[in-house]
C-alpha cells in the first residue's frame, strides 16, 4: 500500500500485480523457421524477469485506481467488494485516509469465531 503525504492511498501492489510482471508475456518476437511456420516467443528468462521487477519503481507495476472501502461498511458490502472484485485484500479508510487494511482471510476468521465456534 502506497499513501501520499496526507495518508490517502495512491497504489497497491498484490501478488497478482507481481505475478503479471514475471510470467510468461504474451510473445514478444516474430520468426518463421525453416518450415516457414510463425511463432511468437517470449525470450526473457524467468531469472531476468525477476532482476528486471526489482529494478523498477514499485509504482510502475502498482494498481493506482485503488479500490477502497469506509471503516463504517457494513462487512457483507466488503465480501461483496472483494467477491465482484476478485481481490484479497481492500484499504479501509475514514475520510479518504488509510486507517487499515481488510483482507478475507479477516472476514473468514471473524466469521469462524463469531458465528461457528459461539
Amino acid at each position: 500500500m502506497f499513501i501520499n503525504a496526507k495518508n490517502e492511498p495512491v497504489g497497491f501492489v498484490s501478488d497478482g500485480d507481481i505475478m503479471k510482471n514475471i510470467g510468461y508475456q504474451d510473445p514478444k518476437i516474430f520468426f518463421i523457421d525453416a518450415f516457414n511456420s510463425a511463432s511468437w516467443v517470449d525470450t526473457e528468462p524467468f531469472d531476468e524477469k525477476i532482476k528486471n521487477l526489482m529494478n523498477r519503481n514499485v509504482m510502475e507495476i502498482a494498481t493506482k485506481r485503488v479500490i477502497t472501502v469506509d471503516v463504517n461498511e457494513d462487512l457483507d458490502q466488503v465480501a461483496k467488494i472483494l467477491g465482484n472484485k476478485k481481490i484479497k485484500k481492500v484499504p479501509v479508510v475514514s475520510e479518504e485516509k488509510l486507517v487499515g487494511i481488510i483482507s478475507r482471510g479477516d472476514i473468514v476468521r471473524f466469521i469462524v469465531n463469531n458465528y461457528i465456534y459461539q
